[in-house]
């Protein structure tokens, strides 16, 4: 599976090559930079299964890698952690 964004025709993007990210089986990020808005937009995806470890570090990365370009950020998420029992994932 790969992650999607839908954007209005009329708006500019820009894809994030390096901060979209397609692990089969583990992690899957897509990033857009919005053409003069200075903002990047993320959907990050955490398959059911793998590891909180492995997510969050993955996580962390492209966080820490945004971060730096000193845009706006909006990221959406599918993280499938059951918050109440943590315990219960890989």
């Amino acid at each position: 599976m790969e992650e999607s964004v839908f954007i209005k025709s009329s708006v500019q993007f820009v894809i994030h090559e390096d901060l979209s990210v397609n692990e089969e089986g583990k992690f899957e990020s897509i990033f857009i930079e919005l053409v003069g808005q200075n903002t990047v937009l993320g959907k990050v995806y955490r398959i059911p299964g793998t590891t909180i470890r492995s997510f969050m570090e993955q996580y962390e990365h492209i966080v820490k890698s945004v971060v730096v370009e000193s845009k706006s950020v909006i990221i959406g998420s599918d993280q499938n952690i059951d918050l109440f029992n943590l315990d219960s994932h890989s």
